[in-house]
């Protein structure tokens, strides 16, 4: 009887480190993948920053092109956010149809 309660015990402790274990590899990748995420976002800033300045002829950093750059920054987040939540709510409603 004892020996079956330790098996128990044991198979829920490995379980459990099995589940840390997992949370933990899916939590570092995420930061991983984040963190480049990151850098790719500043290498691209750079270079729209350096695009608007040459383009609209302005020196670096002046208002004109800090304007124009919030501005376009601004139009292509909204539109990022409007098509990832449309996108989220299909697959939101394929995976309810699916379930049903």
């Amino acid at each position: 009887m004892e020996e079956v309660k330790e098996k128990k015990k044991s198979s829920r402790v490995v379980k459990g480190l099995r589940e840390i274990k997992y949370e933990f590899a899916r939590t570092l990748t995420g930061l991983i993948s984040s963190a480049f995420a990151l850098i790719a976002a500043l290498a691209w800033n750079d270079l729209v920053k350096k695009g608007i300045d040459r383009f609209f002829r302005t020196e670096e950093g002046s208002l004109k092109s800090q304007l124009v750059y919030a501005i376009i920054i601004t139009v292509i987040t909204v539109f990022v956010s409007y098509y990832l939540g449309k996108f989220v709510a299909e697959k939101k409603v394929e995976n309810s149809e699916n379930e049903s």
